[in-house]
């Protein structure tokens, strides 16, 4: 067995209210375990999983103890017991342990423990114990099996057996009763009455004897009636030898039977009495008669035949006397005898009956205190209180039920046990999660708020690239009005020189409109600037709004692709900007020395019709310039169409970002509801679980 250690002399009290539940395999090693028995071990949950149960064994426990579990599990059954365990440190705690298999579709796939606080007296005599097994001076106690761990079936077999047996000892005493009188009648037949039977035989032939003497001597010659007998008196002879050899035969069947001593005595008697009356009296009167001797064989038959023959009768009267005594005591004693088995089979049959009642009593009350232990214990689990403890499990099927119940109770502890492990988990979360929703809604209005000014900027922005674009039109229109006005002033020149007077008041206007152009130019470089600092601006909220989104995480992606869009919108703002802004200098360049050229005519005009060749040349230039200006214009207001294009753009997709933003902040609301939906679940769990007494 695995010896852990270290180990000390402390012991960590168990949890008030709370009960450790681990699952194991079939090989013992941990799949789950619950916070509470994971903090009073002291190990944390991946140094136990996995791992074999004995990791938090405790060297006192004898091995015996956990030889008596695994054999009770592979059983079937489950096993409680005390049991000391080791925490992490050393220290150690004492629990009351119930084990149940765990099964499905029939088949084993692990096991489940769950453990509750033992009282100190449980704790003590364990201790005791556990102390005597280590010496060697105990052994793990076992349940004795008795006639209530018998099956149900077997019970009543037995009952039924027992009833049988009783039936049949009783038909058994009163057959062997039956028996036992029918012999001793036998008995009264044969020893009595036969022999009484053969007597009065022997007796009737003795006297048939004396008649046929009787009647031989009425052959007498002298007799006046011999000639009424058509028979000869030898006739009546051979009776009389008939007869005694018929004598003899019962005499000696009398004497071969088992007679009393008295019975003999008295049959002594009758025989030499017998004797003598067949040898004084029967023999000699029919030796008489053989010689015609009648006189002699009548005086025989007066003096021998005839007062023998009553002291015959009187021999056989006290044979047949004490045959009949005899007879009546056998008789007496047979019935005694019968009367004794009755009365035996009464008692035997009445104590087989009873005892039949009782185990029938006993077995009826058993199953009726174990199914109203069962209704008790299922009416508390119906109540939501798994606390009652099922001490074991007996050999019947109430016992098996029994354990299945107790099975049942310990799933259903670890299946709450899992459900409130489950909403704790939940709760936490949720308190997470609605802690996250409200960061994302409370950057989702800051990006609400952002997004706004980043809109509002760019409707101005705008607004301001629509001023441009009219202005570069103005300038435009201006420049073309110019150079119109140059060739006309060209023209009259050319016609005529008398003109010049008109041409110094076209130069002059010239002057003028372009004087307007340059200021044009001017409003078109301010304006520019302004697109540029825009530009800055819109750059500077598409950052923001990166890092805004950055922060949102998943949630602020679609809006990082907005601001980013905006950056690279701004970007090209800023460079378009760059352009005008180097072709308006170029315009207010060639604008500056249109304003000298024009100076230079109205002072050659002034001076004299002799540099009027030169004024046309420069107004070839002017010409020339013009178109040049006319040429950026229309550039410049293209490149300020295509900023108002992007800027509608900018504020579309800023209307979109905003939209966004709202239904973030809506889809957050939306979570932050879901969370607080689910932490009520979860708190119904808790609730759900709380009902139950564990």
């Amino acid at each position: 067995m695995k010896n852990n250690q270290p180990v000390t002399t402390t012991e960590v009290p168990f949890p008030r209210g709370q009960y450790l539940v681990s699952r194991t395999d079939l090989k013992g090693r941990i799949v789950d375990a619950n916070d509470a028995f994971i903090t009073l071990s002291g190990f944390t949950r991946e140094e136990l999983i996995g791992q074999s149960h004995n990791i938090v064994r405790h060297p006192d426990m004898p091995p015996a103890a956990f030889e008596d579990m695994w054999r009770t599990l592979k059983s079937g059954k489950p096993w409680r017991g005390m049991v000391k365990n080791r925490c992490k440190n050393g220290d150690y705690y004492w629990v009351n342990a119930l084990v149940v298999p765990v099964t499905r579709n029939g088949q084993g796939e692990g096991y489940m423990s769950v453990r509750a606080e033992p009282s100190r007296q449980q704790v003590a005599q364990a201790e005791a114990l556990y102390a005597a097994m280590r010496a060697g001076k105990a052994s793990m106690p076992r349940a004795r099996r008795s006639f209530a761990d018998l099956s149900l079936r077997t019970r009543l077999v037995a009952v039924v057996a027992l009833a049988a047996l009783a039936v049949a000892v009783v038909l058994w005493q009163g057959l062997a009763g039956m028996a036992q009188a029918n012999r001793a009648l036998h008995e009264v037949y044969e020893a009595k009455l036969v022999p009484a039977n053969l007597a009065n035989e022997v007796v009737y032939l003795l006297g048939d004897n004396r008649s046929q003497i009787a009647l031989a001597l009425q052959h007498e010659p002298s007799n006046p009636f011999v000639n009424m007998h058509d028979h000869p008196v030898g006739l009546h002879v051979e009776a009389t030898l008939r007869n005694r050899e018929r004598i003899n035969e019962l005499i000696r069947r009398i004497e071969a039977m088992p007679l009393s001593v008295r019975e003999r005595e008295l049959m002594a008697v009758f025989g030499e009495v017998r004797e003598r009356f067949s040898r004084e009296g029967v023999n000699a009167a029919r030796e008489a008669i053989a010689r015609d001797n009648y006189l002699l064989a009548n005086q025989l038959l007066l003096q021998k035949i005839n007062p023998i023959y009553g002291e015959m009768i009187a021999a056989s009267r006290a044979l047949m006397g004490e045959l009949e005594s005899s007879a009546a005591a056998s008789f007496a004693a047979a019935e005694a005898r019968y009367d004794a088995t009755l009365r035996n089979n009464l008692l035997i049959g009445g104590g087989m009956i009873a005892a039949v009642l009782l185990i029938a009593f006993f077995t009826i009350s058993r199953m009726g205190k174990d199914l109203q232990a069962l209704r008790t214990s299922l009416g508390r689990i119906a109540e939501g209180d798994l606390s009652e403890e099922f001490t074991g499990c007996r050999g019947d099927e109430l016992g098996a039920l029994a354990c299945t119940l107790a099975v049942t109770q310990t799933r259903m502890k670890v299946m709450l046990d899992r459900v409130l492990r489950a909403s704790q988990m939940i709760e936490a979360q949720v308190t997470t999660v609605r802690a996250d929703m409200a960061q994302v809604a409370e950057q989702s209005s800051r990006q609400q708020t952002q997004v706004e000014s980043v809109a509002a900027a760019t409707e101005e922005f705008s607004e301001s690239v629509q001023e441009v674009s009219a202005s570069v039109q103005n300038a435009a229109n201006s420049a073309a009005e110019s150079r119109a006005l140059v060739k006309t002033t060209s023209a009259s020149i050319e016609h005529s020189m008398a003109a010049t007077g008109k041409v110094v008041g076209v130069v002059q206007e010239a002057s003028g409109a372009i004087h307007e152009l340059e200021e044009s130019v001017a409003s078109i470089g301010d304006i520019t600037r302004s697109i540029q600092e825009i530009a800055e601006q819109t750059n500077l909220l598409a950052l923001n709004a990166a890092i805004e989104a950055a922060r949102a995480g998943e949630m602020g992606r679609g809006f990082a692709v907005v601001a980013d869009e905006v950056r690279k919108l701004a970007e090209r703002t800023a460079s378009s900007t760059s352009t005008i802004t180097g072709r308006v200098a170029q315009i207010q360049s060639v604008t500056t020395r249109a304003v000298g050229s024009m100076n230079t005519a109205v002072s050659e005009v002034e001076s004299g019709m002799a540099l009027m060749q030169h004024s046309a040349d420069g107004l070839e230039e002017v010409v020339v310039v013009s178109d040049r200006v006319a040429e950026e214009a229309g550039h410049i207001a293209e490149a300020a169409n295509q900023q108002a294009t992007a800027s509608t753009e900018v504020a579309r997709s800023m209307e979109e970002v905003a939209a966004m933003v709202e239904r973030n902040v809506a889809a957050a609301a939306q979570a932050s509801q879901a969370c607080d939906a689910l932490a009520q679940g979860a708190q119904g769990l808790r609730a759900l679980v709380g009902e139950f007494k564990v």
